[in-house]
């Protein structure tokens, strides 16, 4: 009875933050609005990186490079088209399906490789995405590309809203599933999955692939919300240093996690950056450090198993 309640407690919780969120950009200020969005964003890219690194046991250090594949797919679509706003939904659903296809394809070639040497290799892909960008024409080259300047922040913010909730519930779901189970395995003894029958290759590329289309929505919504996109900005390494951090900050291989880790990191980050932002990565790196030193597995989840409550 006392469990029950516990849930229900939780449940109803969650409807509660859930609803305050959908009201949100109907009552404060752009700046609020902007500043959730960001930590939304924040928590589906972490939760898509740990998909890899915390359920698969495949460290990703250019999981960026799909977030940038999403942004140029948008891009791309809106700019060679002359698309206008109208075209947000499906031109940002057309970048989480180019991201998702180059994810699939190069998975077939990067799982040959285990352990650090995928970590690399993951990093050098990013890299050359970047090269490709900055020295084609047709990808906008150095200057990158404009987008029709127009007001999207309740959009960009509903549709980083959505795909969070829609994240969390599959990643939970994920990991209760026989999909869940077998990336468990993979992640524990991949040679002993493969001699259980697990088909380990299938299962790392849909994982790979799953984790590379969230990414994908979110740049290709960012680029509607920034109105512009270049290499710099799409395939930066903070963004997957980013992923690391929050997902260290909530817990690894948790579906609550990363996706809370956002709120605390995002908002940590905001409030170093305007107090001093001559040190603020000299202080937010000395602070990950101590997270990853003292609270190994996240503070979210020492927080929830201090409150006896569980971890998912």
């Amino acid at each position: 009875m006392e469990m029950k309640n516990v849930v229900s407690i939780r449940n109803a919780v969650a409807l509660l933050i859930l609803i305050v969120l959908v009201v949100l950009p109907f009552v404060m200020s752009g700046y609020v609005v902007s500043l959730v969005a960001s930590i939304l964003a924040a928590g589906v890219l972490a939760g898509s990186w740990n998909l890899m690194a915390g359920f698969t046991g495949y460290v990703s250090f250019g999981h960026q490079a799909f977030f940038g594949l999403g942004a140029y797919g948008t891009a791309i679509l809106v700019t060679s088209l002359n698309l206008g706003e109208g075209s947000l939904f499906y031109s940002i659903l057309f970048g989480g399906i180019v991201s998702a296809a180059v994810a699939f394809a190069f998975g077939y070639l990067a799982f040959i490789l285990r352990g650090p040497y995928f970590s690399i290799l993951t990093l050098g892909f990013s890299e050359f995405l970047y090269v490709i960008m900055v020295n084609t024409p047709w990808f906008g080259g150095a200057e990158g590309l404009n987008l029709p300047p127009v007001y999207v922040l309740p959009k960009y913010y509903m549709v980083c809203l959505v795909l969070f909730v829609a994240s969390f519930i599959f990643f939970y779901w994920m990991r209760q599933s026989k999909f869940g189970f077998a990336l468990s395995t993979i992640r524990q003894d991949e040679d002993a999955a493969e001699s259980s029958g697990v088909a380990t290759l299938r299962y790392k590329i849909v994982a790979l692939t799953v984790s590379a289309i969230f990414p994908g929505l979110i740049g290709g919504a960012y680029v509607w919300y920034i109105t512009y996109i270049d290499a710099v900005a799409a395939f930066n390494p903070h963004v997957a240093v980013q992923m690391i951090a929050i997902t260290m900050f909530g817990g690894l291989g948790t579906v609550v996690g990363p996706m809370i880790g956002a709120f605390f990191f995002v908002i940590l980050s905001e409030l170093l950056w305007s107090s001093m932002p001559e040190l603020y990565l000299v202080v937010l790196g000395i602070t990950i450090i101590f997270v990853i030193e003292f609270f190994p597995r996240g503070i979210v989840v020492r927080a929830m198993e201090a409150l006896k409550t569980e971890v998912v």
